[in-house]
């Protein structure tokens, strides 16, 4: 440019001619440019608008630098009036400009870092990317302004008002996941309501906070007080989802257990989560209570097998895959991929033969870790790159240990995900509230002055109970609506029992090979001639003088250390095979006394005793020259 001013007018010093240049030419190209502002939809705006409470009080901590101030942006009329004052003077405005953007990026960057967004779900490049984009329209459009920020039109001449910013988070949504809608903002939210963000800004921005802003601060409104345009877009989409995508065998009458479940998916909005009288009301039978436990300790077992109490959101979202409720693959060109700390050497990548376990599917899900950096984002044909920056081979990079689960389809004959529904009914937006709600903890007195004490909310995880809740309200938003007063039973018949049935034979090779090893002549006959001395053994490292004695987890390990097994297997292979033995008497019993069976998963009765010790046996003497298993 300054050589094209120095051709055109080479008569002036060049900084008269690079502004003679603007005047007179550049100049009509300046002026309030729409860009992506122009383009949000309607109902982002509304939400927006919903939000405005929460937002002006981060705008006002983050922004407070630049928020009362003198630094306004240069117009079309601010730059004409430049070039008719002295050079200094237009060098200072130009600084001073300079210096508000230069804080207002750095604002913004420090607000998306402070809640997480940055690098968990963007990386920061992204973040300046969309405050550029922002920063091109020098005024809001004023049907913007009226919907996101009514009151503050006073302020549109400012360099970056509450009303970019509010359009900043919409763009940040949409590049985080993909999606123009208000469903990705509403994620957004959710995301920065679960983050240790409003705890930073009460301590960051004391002044600006209001009091108990580490705890009542909620950047996502109240489900119940959506505006209705809202509510009708998600409503709308949740229908589309689900009666606009299903093929036409889906409405056949009279599905079997074996069959594809085809009964259109009720149409209900994510805000209307909450559980229906009818439906939280209904007993739930022994059976059924039986099943889900089951399924929550299998789940619950995965890369910890010695956790048999909690799941969390990974857990829960690859349970869902598992039942085919819960989309593999995503929609749009973007995922997020979930690669827990310590363990980024168990990636499964495809073999040449091409042959890859539905393992290698890509996650559309979102899923939150306690610690930083635990999701990385991909996208399809790129290179994979560091936590936070843009990946790809998005297929190739699964982690399995999350993905959906293999169940040994060459044994079972049967690979997950389940085909229950034609279409996955659920979008990663209803299963996030769904966890959200049902890990709900109660709102306490002593528990608001623990999380004040501790700096920040904990983090969630689900109970047997909460997963009962949470399976009920799956079962409200899959089930026909005829089928509601029944629906969480229903869907244990449907769902529950053949996902456990295909988990039975994902059983460790050790358990395998023990069973195998029970059914031979031989070794029946050597356990019948020690059963007096297996009782005697299993009763002196019982827990408790009972006529119905159980081994627990701290027996099978004294049973270890007086025996000197220890040397031999270290502890995390012995509590599995512990745990396997517990699983398989408690399915073995389970036909019988169901209230027995309830403890199976925890307590090894002198019925599983056997089985456990011919898996110990197999274990310690693999190494050794043993020809037959009988040997060992």
């Amino acid at each position: 440019m300054v050589r094209l001013a120095a051709i055109k007018y080479p008569s002036l010093p060049r900084p008269e001619a690079v502004m003679q240049l603007f005047q007179k030419h550049l100049a009509t190209f300046q002026g309030t440019t729409k860009g992506v502002v122009a383009e949000l939809d309607p109902a982002v705006l509304a939400l927006l608008g919903a939000a405005r409470p929460a937002l002006l009080i981060l705008y006002e901590g983050y922004f407070g630098s630049v928020h009362g101030n003198a630094g306004q942006r240069q117009s079309k009329g601010g730059f004409q009036a430049a070039a008719g004052r002295g050079q200094k003077e237009a060098r200072a405005s130009l600084k001073q400009s300079s210096m508000a953007q230069s804080e207002s990026q750095s604002a913004l960057a420090q607000c998306l870092a402070d809640f997480e967004v940055v690098p968990e779900l963007v990386p920061k490049a992204t973040a300046f990317s969309v405050f550029r984009e922002v920063a091109k329209t020098a005024i809001v459009p004023r049907e913007v302004q009226k919907k996101v920020a009514p009151d503050e039109a006073g302020e549109s001449g400012r360099f970056f008002t509450y009303s970019h910013f509010a359009c900043s988070l919409a763009v940040t949504a949409q590049r985080a996941f993909a999606s123009a809608g208000v469903p990705s903002l509403m994620r957004l939210m959710q995301w920065m309501d679960a983050s240790k963000g409003r705890v930073l800004f009460s301590q960051n921005f004391p002044g600006t906070a209001p009091k108990g802003c580490a705890i009542s601060l909620r950047v996502l409104p109240d489900m119940e007080k959506l505006p209705e345009d809202v509510q009708r877009e998600l409503a709308a989409e949740t229908l589309k989802q689900a009666i606009g995508q299903e093929p036409a065998q889906s409405r056949q009458e009279g599905p079997t257990r074996d069959e594809e479940v085809g009964k259109p998916r009720r149409s209900r909005s994510v805000s209307s989560l909450a559980r229906e009288p009818r439906a939280a009301a209904a007993p739930l039978p022994e059976w059924a209570r039986l099943e889900i436990q089951k399924t929550f300790g299998h789940y619950a077992s995965l890369a910890d097998p010695l956790n048999r109490s909690t799941l969390t959101s990974q857990k829960f979202g690859r349970f869902l895959r598992d039942c085919g409720l819960l989309a593999i693959e995503a929609d749009g060109p973007v995922t997020f991929d979930f690669a827990p700390e310590g363990r980024r050497g168990s990636v499964r990548r495809p073999s040449k033969s091409g042959s890859d376990s539905p393992a290698a599917a890509t996650s559309p899900g979102l899923s939150r870790s306690s610690s930083a950096g635990a999701l990385r984002r991909s996208s399809f044909g790129g290179r994979t790159g560091p936590r936070g920056s843009i990946g790809g081979d998005a297929p190739s990079l699964r982690r399995a240990s999350f993905a959906v689960s293999t169940a040994q389809a060459a044994q079972a004959n049967v690979q997950l995900p389940l085909r229950v529904f034609p279409v996955p009914p659920l979008t990663q937006v209803e299963v996030d509230l769904i966890f959200v709600q049902a890990t709900r903890p109660v709102d306490t007195p002593e528990r608001r002055k623990s999380v004040v004490q501790a700096g920040g909310g904990s983090k969630r995880l689900m109970t047997v109970e909460s997963f009962t809740k949470a399976l009920a309200d799956v079962a409200m938003q899959c089930m026909a609506p005829e089928d509601v007063s029944g629906g969480l039973e229903n869907f244990c018949r449907r769902v529950i029992v053949p996902l456990n049935g295909v988990l039975l034979r994902t059983r460790s090779e050790e358990l395998v090979c023990a069973l195998d090893l029970m059914d031979k002549p031989e070794v029946k006959k050597l356990m019948t001639d020690c059963s007096a001395g297996l009782s005697k053994l299993f009763h002196c490292y019982a827990t408790e003088p009972t006529a119905r004695r159980q081994w627990n987890s701290d027996s099978v390990t004294r049973f270890a250390i007086d025996f000197d097994f220890l040397a031999e297997v270290s502890n995390l292979p012995l509590q599995r095979m512990f745990q396997d033995a517990c699983q398989h008497a408690g399915n073995f019993r389970a036909a019988g006394d169901l209230s027995e069976a309830f403890t199976a998963e925890d307590k090894l009765v002198f019925e599983g005793f056997p089985l456990f010790l011919l898996m110990l046996a197999n274990k310690i003497h693999t190494s050794q020259a043993c020809n037959a298993p009988e040997e060992r």
